[in-house]
């Protein structure tokens, strides 16, 4: 079995000055693997190539994004896994989920990482100047799907055994509002300075519904929010503090 997690990417003015590299390094790199895969298993037998794909790719307007030719890459390498199923019945299929979050994770807020950054930013603020709000670019009444890391790795190991569809395997998280998962998030991280928001900027929707893991209803027992915030929080400050040592 293959898990396929790889991808090109960069900060956003990179990819943006950047558009025919990033295409062509990660439709590459796609074509690389699922190639190899299905010439090896001509002589092995059957391979599981499992790839995560980036909920990007159900963004509308990507026309305005800065990383639109990464998504279209992902878009491709989706259509990519369903071609080799119909053509040759190979058993590669795609997984997503919107706003994953944990950690472990490369926090840097030019390759935007949702509530990951929005924890960095609170922690930041709190460490040098907790008497002052954060500004956060969101508009607060929008709700969102978040998802736990580790939750999403339980996921992605029992599809390994257990999923093997025509069409992207879609694992929703909990939807929250920006607004709530931000006092969540300064609950957890004790701080109270307060914070606004930015409501001047869009926010762009994701058009998908997430309701085929439901559907399939695997035996996982999921993470409280509560409990995977207040870990992640843990986890940061955990590095910062290992970086200081440094």
């Amino acid at each position: 079995r293959i898990l396929h997690c790889a991808a090109y990417i960069a900060s956003n003015e990179d990819m943006c000055n950047k558009p025919v590299d990033f295409w062509l390094d990660n439709v590459k790199l796609n074509n690389n693997i699922l190639q190899i895969a299905f010439e090896f298993q001509l002589w092995s037998g059957p391979i599981k190539v499992i790839s995560i794909l980036s909920a990007n790719i159900f963004l509308e307007n990507t026309q305005h994004l800065k990383t639109e030719s990464y998504i279209f890459a992902q878009r491709s390498l989706q259509q990519l896994i369903r071609w080799y199923r119909q053509q040759h019945n190979c058993s590669f299929i795609s997984i997503l989920s919107d706003n994953v979050f944990g950690a472990y994770e490369d926090i840097n807020t030019d390759i935007d990482q949702f509530v990951n950054t929005l924890i960095m930013k609170i922690i930041s603020q709190q460490e040098n100047d907790p008497s002052t709000s954060v500004v956060l670019t969101n508009t607060c009444t929008t709700e969102c799907e978040i998802l736990f890391a580790h939750d999403y790795a339980k996921v992605i190991i029992w599809a390994m055994d257990n999923y093997d569809e025509d069409e992207t395997l879609l694992v929703s998280g909990q939807t929250i509002s920006i607004l709530e998962l931000v006092q969540l998030i300064c609950q957890h991280a004790n701080f109270v300075g307060g914070f606004t928001f930015d409501n001047n900027v869009e926010y762009n929707r994701l058009l998908y519904d997430t309701n085929s893991i439901a559907r399939l209803n695997p035996p996982i027992q999921m993470t409280s929010l509560s409990t995977a915030i207040q870990h992640t929080i843990e986890w940061y400050r955990n590095k910062k503090c290992k970086e200081s040592i440094i």
